[in-house]
């Protein structure tokens, strides 16, 4: 996502609470084998997204190892209610 729209999503929320960024990650084994680069992917990630959540742009909320259940609870608790970009 552009920051440009990041920051349109940002001003156009009437209740002023930043976007959640949900980042789902699910490591099975594929071809007998895990994705050995999922745990450095998923801190970069961390690390590129840390400066907008530190300027309160974002909220940022990690599932590595996720489960459906998980994900749908994630998008069901109200905390998170029409925030989830």
């Amino acid at each position: 996502m552009r920051w440009d729209r990041f920051f349109l999503l940002l001003v156009s929320n009437p209740m002023n609470t930043p976007p959640v960024i949900l980042l789902a990650f699910a490591n099975e084994k594929t071809e007998g084998r895990f994705l050995h680069t999922l745990k450095d992917e998923i801190a970069a990630l961390r690390k590129a997204l840390q400066p907008a959540e530190d300027a309160g742009l974002c909220e940022i909320v990690l599932l590595p190892n996720a489960t459906t259940e998980e994900i749908l609870d994630t998008f069901q608790r109200q905390r998170y209610r029409d925030r989830i970009a």
